[in-house]
């Protein structure tokens, strides 16, 4: 099971568990895995909206439902 190794923050950072997006974004050093997924399955982001009786639902899209929203 993955654990969360580091958070990155958008802004100051506040204790030694964040890092800011900026501080990263400067360091030669700092390099990131590229990670392993499979584009067809793996979620890449969930929308919440809701239906004509608000009720909330999360819709889930892919990586490649994502390309094909962009490209329609």
């Amino acid at each position: 099971m993955a654990c969360v190794q580091r958070v990155i923050v958008y802004g100051e950072t506040e204790d030694d568990c964040t890092v800011s997006f900026k501080a990263l974004c400067e360091d030669p050093e700092f390099t990131a895995p590229w990670p392993k997924l499979e584009p067809k399955k793996d979620t890449a982001v969930i929308v919440y909206t809701s239906d004509t009786d608000r009720k909330v639902k999360g819709v889930v899209h892919t990586h490649c439902s994502m390309i094909a929203n962009v490209l329609d």
